[in-house]
């Protein structure tokens, strides 16, 4: 038997082996190997003959793994991009569902551009809702659909300020992910 010095499971590893199941910590054979034996008249706390008071403790992120706690922090600039783009698109969604062909008659969209843009909302708020969800899949797909974005603007005709907002939102999105991308699944 084992037990992990970050959170103290008791398991069984292979000689080999240096990870933990439930932390899923790394741990570095170097620096168990370099901690120094307890002495057993101290009455510090040791585990497997090792005193934790001086075992280094890795980073959480990113080699660390994410704990089971998930104590990871999305940041007040991810937070507000989240919140109002999601808000945005549903918004979006909803206008292109009900007042699609007001839209198109008084804008003069081609059919074509209304569905793929009605599409294009519903797959945005998917991919917010995966990166509210820690899933990198989420912020490609977002790069993605605002990148394909960028010619069905021009091609459809829609207002030019789309074409402006669909840049912001892309630019917004890689300066909030800058910080928020090493804790991402």
């Amino acid at each position: 038997m084992y037990t992990c010095p970050y959170c103290l499971y008791e398991q069984n590893l292979a000689p080999a082996q240096r990870f933990c199941w439930k932390c899923r910590r790394a741990l570095d054979p170097a620096a168990v190997a370099a901690v120094v034996p307890s002495p057993p008249e101290t009455g510090n706390r040791a585990v497997n003959g090792l005193r934790l008071d001086l075992v280094a403790v890795p980073p959480p992120y990113p080699q660390g793994g994410v704990p089971e706690d998930d104590t990871r922090q999305r940041g007040g600039c991810l937070t507000t991009y989240l919140v109002v783009f999601t808000t945005l698109s549903v918004l979006d969604g909803i206008l292109f569902i009900l007042f699609g062909s007001a839209l198109q008659a008084t804008l003069a969209i081609p059919a074509w551009a209304l569905a793929t843009n009605t599409v294009g909302a519903l797959l945005m708020i998917g991919c917010y809702i995966a990166l509210w969800n820690w899933k990198s899949w989420g912020a490609y797909g977002l790069i993605g659909l605002n990148v394909l974005d960028l010619p069905l603007s021009v091609l459809s005709g829609r207002p030019w300020t789309d074409l402006v907002l669909t840049v912001v939102s892309l630019i917004i999105l890689i300066f909030a992910l800058s910080k928020a991308w090493v804790q991402m699944d």
